[in-house]
This record gives C-alpha cells, sequence and structure tokens, in this order.
C-alpha cells in the first residue's frame, strides 16, 4: 500500500477524520477512526475498490 510514490492526504471521511492514500492520482486506501475521551477508539482501513469508487470518480 505504502509504495514509492504513495501521496498521504488528510481527508474528512463521511464526517470523521481519516487520511487517503493514493497511488497514480488513484484512491487505494482509505483510513478513517473515531476519537473518543481524546483518544483514537476505533481503526477502519478500506482497500476495497468498489468501496472506494467514490473517490476515485472524475
Amino acid at each position: 500500500m505504502l509504495q514509492p510514490g504513495a501521496e498521504v492526504a488528510v481527508a474528512s471521511v463521511n464526517g470523521n477524520p481519516g487520511l487517503t492514500v493514493r497511488v497514480d492520482d488513484r484512491v487505494v486506501g482509505v483510513l478513517t477512526f473515531t476519537i473518543r475521551r481524546r483518544a483514537i477508539e476505533r481503526l477502519w482501513f478500506v482497500v476495497d475498490p468498489s468501496k472506494l469508487a467514490t473517490f476515485n470518480r472524475s
């Protein structure tokens, strides 16, 4: 996933803070998390291309 040339950027994902991972201008992964009591409570890392389709629309 984090190969040479991959770009990581801060993003809002479904209203939560997150990161996108891009390779060759395509999102190949999204990391999102929930925060509770000023700490990260849960992490989700999505790599399923069908679930990332909305991030890759032209």
